[in-house]
Formats: C-alpha cells, structure tokens, sequence
C-alpha cells in the first residue's frame, strides 16, 4: 500500500488498483467563476448615456460596492411591462442602482451582470462625474442613466 497526499489529505492507495476515473462534480460557481463568465458574456447593445440627476445622486465608493454584489448575484432580473417599469437592485447608505424595462412586454436580462455593466458606464463616465462636479456636487457623487436598444436602462442614483 502506498501513500499519496490528495488536495491537502493523505490517502491510501494501492499498488495494484488501476485508477478509477475521476466522477466530473457540478459544482456552484464561485466568485471568480462568475466574474470570468461575466468578462466572457454577450454584452447588450448600448444606446445612450443620461448624467442629468434622473433619481439624485449616489456616493461613487457605495456604487462601487454595489456594482461588485450585482457581479456576485445569481439568478435572472425581470420585470414588468411598462415603460419605465423600474426595480430598485441595490441600495445602500442612501446610493442606488435601479434597472428599468422600456418595452410593452415582460422582459428578462441574462443575469445581474447586464445592470453592473450599465453601472460600471456611468461610474466610469468622466461625462457623468464631471456633470456633478458641473451641478456643484462633492466629487465622489455622481448620478447618470444608461440606455440599451434591448430596451431596458440603468439608473445610478439615489435611494
């Protein structure tokens, strides 16, 4: 009998077993498995940028943060039909992030990541930072919207 170390544990093995495969486990994805299928999907099609306060504005350290839950989060956002059927998906210290469907039907995204992108435009916008310095704001405020031909917005804002 021979003895292995495997993932950090010390196992027997022996000699004479051939090596049974190695059962392929589905596992749920974690955080960097989702940033990398984050870098990796198809993106929507972006169609304008709004940096006028449309819901006031949010704190950019707080938008940041929560850019990097909505990163983290699983599932499918959908909404309602309506035009500016908005959800509010993040809300912390008074900062918000909103995603809102522009069609006349029900409407589903791929995942949270389409909003952290939408975010991640207007936090990286120097349109949307300049506009709050412009309105007299401190400089780690901003505000802005996002617009996709999918037909659905982002909203960085206020809460």
């Amino acid at each position: 009998m021979k003895l292995a170390i495997f993932s950090g544990a010390l196992i027997a093995v022996s000699a004479l077993a051939s090596p049974a495969p190695v059962p392929r486990v589905a596992v749920d994805s974690s955080p960097a498995d989702r940033f990398q299928r984050h870098a990796l999907t198809k993106r929507a099609t972006f169609d304008g940028l709004n940096c006028q306060k449309v819901r006031g504005e949010g704190l950019f350290g707080v938008i940041v943060t929560g850019i990097q839950q909505l990163l983290l989060k699983s599932g499918r956002p959908s909404s309602g039909p309506g035009r500016a059927a908005c959800n509010l998906v993040f809300c912390e210290q008074g900062s918000a992030i909103w995603w809102c469907n522009d069609n006349p039907y029900s409407y589903s995204l791929s995942s949270y990541s389409e909003i952290a992108d939408g975010a991640i435009r207007i936090v990286t916008s120097q349109q949307c930072t300049q506009a709050s310095l412009d309105r007299g704001g401190a400089e780690q405020r901003l505000s802005g919207q996002v617009f996709y031909k999918e037909g659905f917005n982002v909203i960085v804002g206020s809460c």
